[in-house]
């Protein structure tokens, strides 16, 4: 049986300096770190976590700021072309000496 890796033998026969081998190699290894350490992780991951909903947030609105503007653009694009007098003729037999 093993225990952190190291074999369960040592724990038993070991006493105090096997323990504290055993905290050691926990810390040397990641598997024990301090509480600050870790609330620090915690707030980063949080500090991230609130930045991309700002973000995400951000580019909802400026597409829908933009969709708002296409539309706009659409209309008066629309408008525009409606307000156009119809063609009258074909230009092309005008230019080529249709009107001599």
């Amino acid at each position: 049986m093993e225990i952190f890796g190291l074999p369960a033998s040592l724990f038993v026969n070991g006493g105090a300096v096997t323990f504290l081998f055993a905290v050691l190699w926990m810390v040397y290894t990641g598997r024990l770190v301090p509480r600050a350490t870790v609330d620090d992780l915690r707030a980063d991951r949080d500090n991230w976590r609130a930045a991309a909903t700002t973000q995400t947030e951000a580019r909802q609105v400026e597409a829908e700021q933009s969709r708002l503007v296409l539309d706009e653009l659409a209309q008066t694009v629309d408008r525009f072309i409606a307000s156009l007098p119809p063609p009258s003729g074909d230009r092309r037999s005008q230019q080529r000496g249709g009107g001599r």
